[in-house]
């Protein structure tokens, strides 16, 4: 119809029409803004979530070329490569285009459902638990992959300290040995003590420690009193046995109360008849923080395996504690690390 003849109401009636439209249309751009707001906000709070972490993050393309990385990655690679988006994954972590063996990581950008190992990589030192996911579009085709790097050294450190006593190897190193693997054990759980002990009689009643680990620094060895200690917990478990709140459930024992224990984590060691010949301890003021470690032991150290420390430890320790020499330098020194870290002087 003409715009010259419409009627008053025919007006209105296209205006209210216009403002309906108008209406939809803001309220079109509102939730457009809000879902792009909410989207934004996701997509910060992820990368936040995947900066906090220790672990290395990439997503990468088909190809392998970085195209975005969390914070451990940009902190580990970018002093020596600058910006790392564009850059081939294996430039970073195996300094070439064309590795001698073939990376994990090919397997998934070439069309595998996962990959997940442990390895070596050249560029770095240590041990590596590489783990790669594929990522799709909405059509469900394969654009790229997600990778997570964590170190796990210290764990395969303790693994093969562990293994080694098991394999007797710890024979020629004796003391030496033992010392390496408190502090590693400590530094792999991150605590700020462990030890290892054994028994010098059938009831147990004490433990002697040959080898402690304190605060960072090895420290001269002493004995717990078992009687009100965790240590008969530990002795009746198979498996690791650890405990938070340690000072109020074994209030009588003075080293927790010396070291101001909070938390702790036990093995029973035996030697290769079975028999419980001493324990490995690690301890912390503040919670167990590498829990999930802890509870690997048990998988990646079978109990028995501890069995040829007993005659290590008789060889190279007792021996030695009862000769002369050793009985000189324990009285001379004896008071001063009596003082400072056993609980029981």
């Amino acid at each position: 119809m003409s715009t010259i003849h419409r009627t008053p109401q025919e007006w209105i009636d296209e205006v209210s029409a216009l403002k309906e439209r108008i209406a939809h249309l803001e309220a079109s751009e509102v939730k457009r803004q809000r879902a792009e707001l909410t989207l934004r906000a996701a997509a910060e709070e992820w990368e936040q979530s995947f900066n906090a972490l220790t672990d290395e993050v990439m997503i990468l393309d088909k190809s392998g070329t970085v195209l975005w990385a969390n914070k451990a990655v940009r902190e580990r690679f970018e002093e020596a490569h600058g910006n790392l988006l564009g850059l081939d994954y294996r430039l970073l972590y195996y300094g070439t285009l064309h590795p001698d063996v073939r990376p994990p990581w090919d397997s998934v950008l070439q069309g595998a459902l996962s990959a997940a190992v442990e390895i070596s990589l050249p560029k770095l030192n240590g041990w590596f638990s590489v783990a790669c996911y594929p990522l799709y579009d909405i059509e469900g085709k394969q654009w790229g992959a997600i990778s997570i790097i964590k170190d796990i050294t210290d764990r395969r450190r303790v693994e093969e300290a562990l293994r080694d006593i098991a394999q007797g190897a710890p024979a020629a190193g004796g003391a030496a040995f033992f010392r390496a693997l408190a502090k590693d054990l400590s530094k792999a759980l991150d605590v700020q003590y462990a030890f290892l002990a054994e028994f010098s009689d059938i009831n147990r009643s004490t433990a002697h420690t040959v080898a402690v680990w304190a605060q960072g620094q090895f420290t001269d060895n002493f004995s717990w009193d078992m009687v009100n200690s965790p240590g008969p917990n530990i002795l009746h478990q198979n498996t690791p046995s650890w405990g938070q709140d340690a000072q109020r459930h074994y209030p009588l024992d003075l080293l927790l109360s010396k070291w101001n224990i909070n938390s702790f984590i036990g093995i029973p060691l035996l030697n290769s008849l079975g028999q419980t010949i001493g324990l490995i301890v690690a301890m912390d003021p503040g919670p167990l923080r590498n829990l999930q470690l802890a509870q690997s032991i048990p998988s990646t150290c079978k109990i028995s395996s501890f069995g040829i420390i007993c005659s290590r430890i008789s060889i190279t320790e007792r021996e030695y504690r009862t000769s002369s020499p050793y009985r000189s330098e324990e009285r001379r020194v004896g008071k001063e690390c009596r003082s400072r870290w056993s609980p029981y002087h």
